[in-house]
C-alpha cells in the first residue's frame, strides 16, 4: 500500500487538506521565517546614520530647500508611520523648515486616499506637522511631462513631486511580477506618473516574453532606473519585511546602490531553493487572494520551477472574483497574445493594465498546463483563463499525477506570493 503525506495549505479563512504520494512528493518550500534582531526604529534610524551611496540626510538637505517625502500607499505593509518621524528628525537637522516639507502617497492608478487614511499612514506625529497629498494621475493641471524613458514611454509626473528641490522615496522591497523587486527608483516611477505612464510602464512588460518575477536585472526595471534621473530621486528608505510584516532590514541612501543592497537582504527572506524542477508545483496565494488579479502573482512565483510540459497548480480562494480589471480572464484566455498588446499598445485595448500580465500568463500556457483551486472563481472563469478548475487540491494533484506518470515529482509553495523559488541543484559527495 502506498504512503502519502497530509499537507495542510492556508486558503482563504481557513485551511485546505491534501494528501500526496509521499513517492511524488518533492517537497514543500516555504519561505524562510527570520526574526528581527531589533526593534523597527532602531534599524531605520541605523540606516538613517549609515546611508548607502550618499551623505548622510542631514548633509545632503539644506534650508529652504522645498521637500517631497513620497511614500507608497495603503496597499503596501510599509512602516510609514514609523519612517516618516524618523526622516522629519534628519531634515529638521538639516535646518528643513516643516513648511517647506511634504508627504505625496504614490498612488499609481489607485484609488485616492481619503484625509483620514493619509493622516493615519503618516502617523499623528507628521499629519499635525506636515502637508499630505495624494499624487495626481488623472487631472492634467497637476501633472508635468517629463520626455520619454529610454524604451520610448512617455512619462508624465506628479507637478509637486517635478517642483520639488530635494525628493526622498520610502516604501518596502518585495518580489514583483514586472520590475523583479519593488522599491527603489519603482516609488518615483511609476509610482508618482499620470495614469497613461503607469498604463505604458505596465504594457513595456508585455513586450518582455520572459518571466522577470525576482529577477534583480531585467529590461523594465532598466528603462525605469534609467529615467529616473531625468527628474531626480535624491534619498530613499526602503524596509524588507519579515513574513510576519516587521521590518527585518532597512536600507537607506542611494536609490541604486542602497536599493540592490535591500534585495540582498529580501532574498535572505524571500528565496526557495528547490533540488530540481517539478513537474508539477502546487502554489498557494496566502494573503493576497482576494481576487484572482492580486493572486496571479504567484503564477508568476512558480512558473520557472516547473519543468517543460509540467503542471501549475493555483490555489486561490478569490472570494471577490476575476478583481478590478473584469476582462483580465478573457485576456489570459488569448493564444496569440501578440495582437493583444499591439492594440493595447495603440490604445485600443478596454483595460490595457490587465494585457501586461494577461500577456505573459497566456505566453506560460504554451510551455505549461495550468489549472485552479477556487471556490470565488466559476468553472467558466477558468474555461475563459483555459484553466482546469477544481474545488479541492486534492483532486487537482491527483489529477496531474494521472496526467504526469507515476515518477511526476509535486513540488509544494505554501507561500507563493512572498517567495521566489529557484533551482540549485544539490553537489554530489566527492568520492
Amino acid at each position: 500500500m502506498s504512503r502519502h503525506t497530509e499537507i495542510t495549505l492556508p486558503y482563504g479563512n481557513k485551511r485546505m487538506r491534501l494528501s500526496v504520494p509521499t513517492a511524488n512528493l518533492l517537497g514543500i518550500f516555504p519561505s524562510r521565517r527570520i526574526e528581527a534582531d531589533r526593534p523597527a526604529v532602531e534599524l531605520i534610524r541605523a540606516a538613517l546614520a549609515d546611508p548607502i551611496g550618499t551623505p548622510r540626510l542631514r548633509e545632503m538637505a539644506k534650508p529652504g530647500m522645498k521637500t517631497a517625502l513620497i511614500c507608497d500607499d495603503k496597499t503596501r505593509d510599509t512602516p510609514v508611520a514609523t519612517i516618516l518621524p524618523l526622516l522629519l528628525e534628519e531634515l529638521s537637522a538639516a535646518g528643513v523648515a516643516d513648511r517647506d516639507m511634504y508627504v505625496v502617497f504614490a498612488l499609481g492608478t489607485h484609488r485616492k486616499m481619503t484625509p483620514e487614511e493619509m493622516a493615519l499612514r503618516a502617523g499623528p506625529a507628521v499629519a499635525s506637522r506636515v502637508r499630505l497629498f495624494n499624487s495626481e494621475f488623472d487631472d492634467p493641471r497637476g501633472i508635468v511631462p517629463y520626455g520619454r524613458a529610454p524604451d520610448g514611454t512617455p512619462v508624465a509626473i506628479d507637478r509637486r513631486v517635478a517642483e520639488a528641490d530635494f525628493r526622498i522615496g520610502v516604501g518596502m522591497i518585495l518580489p514583483h511580477p514586472e520590475c523583479g523587486w519593488s522599491g527603489g527608483g519603482k516609488i518615483l516611477y511609476p509610482g508618482v506618473s499620470s495614469r497613461q505612464t503607469v498604463t505604458a510602464f505596465h504594457l513595456s512588460y508585455a513586450k518582455v516574453d520572459w518571466n522577470t518575477y525576482g529577477v534583480v536585472e531585467n529590461p523594465v526595471r532598466s528603462a525605469m532606473e534609467t529615467w529616473v534621473d531625468t527628474v531626480g530621486l535624491d534619498f530613499i528608505v526602503n524596509c524588507v519585511l519579515t513574513s510576519d510584516n516587521r521590518v527585518y532590514r532597512t536600507v537607506a541612501g542611494h536609490y541604486l546602490q542602497a536599493h540592490r543592497r535591500g534585495v540582498s537582504y529580501a532574498q535572505e527572506i524571500y528565496s526557495v531553493v528547490l533540488p530540481e524542477k517539478a513537474d508539477v508545483v502546487l502554489v498557494t496565494s496566502f494573503r493576497a487572494e482576494e481576487d484572482f488579479w492580486l493572486a496571479s502573482k504567484a503564477i508568476f512565483a512558480a512558473e520557472p520551477v516547473i519543468k517543460d510540459g509540467g503542471t501549475l497548480i493555483h490555489l486561490a480562494a478569490c472570494p471577490e472574483g476575476i478583481g478590478p480589471h473584469p476582462r483580465y480572464a478573457n485576456y489570459i484566455g488569448t493564444d496569440d497574445p501578440g495582437p493583444l498588446v499591439r492594440d493595447a499598445l495603440a490604445g485600443k485595448a478596454a483595460e490595457p493594465i490587465a494585457v501586461t500580465a494577461a500577456a505573459v500568463i497566456a505566453r506560460m500556457r504554451k510551455r505549461l498546463s495550468l489549472a485552479i483551486v477556487s471556490d470565488g472563481l466559476t468553472a467558466e472563469d477558468a474555461k475563459r483563463m483555459k484553466f482546469e478548475h477544481y474545488h479541492n487540491a486534492g483532486e487537482a494533484v491527483a489529477a496531474a499525477l494521472r496526467k504526469h506518470g507515476p515518477q511526476a515529482t509535486v513540488a509544494i509553495l505554501p507561500d507563493g506570493v512572498g517567495a521566489v523559488p529557484v533551482v540549485a541543484p544539490k553537489r554530489e559527495k566527492m568520492q
